[in-house]
């Protein structure tokens, strides 16, 4: 099983979705929680079942929610780094920029 971890812009990202979502409606802003944790179980026990979408980095879409949740796998460390979450109307360039492949 490997371990997933967020680097810091990813948990300001998460926390900034929640903070929005819990303006909205506190009940939304738990069930995109919810299923931001569930999606974390399943990088866990699967890292590979999302494809790669940028070299080493792959996209998994959160069910219900227009976000997508950027990683890569270290398979010699067995973890799962969380680089970005990012709705589906932002720049796709934001997460090339972060990792400098512009």
């Amino acid at each position: 099983m490997y371990e997933t971890f967020l680097t810091f812009l990813a948990q300001q990202e998460r926390d900034d979705a929640i903070e929005w979502f819990t303006k909205e409606s506190p009940a939304q802003a738990r069930n995109w929680l919810d299923e931001f944790d569930r999606l974390l179980d399943r990088l866990e026990n699967n890292p590979f079942q999302y494809a790669e979408h940028l070299l080493f980095i792959r996209r998994a879409k959160l069910h219900k929610f227009p976000y997508h949740v950027f990683y890569a796998v270290d398979e010699i460390n067995y973890s799962v780094e969380i680089i970005g979450i990012q709705h589906t109307s932002r720049d796709p360039n934001i997460i090339r920029r972060r990792i400098n492949f512009e």
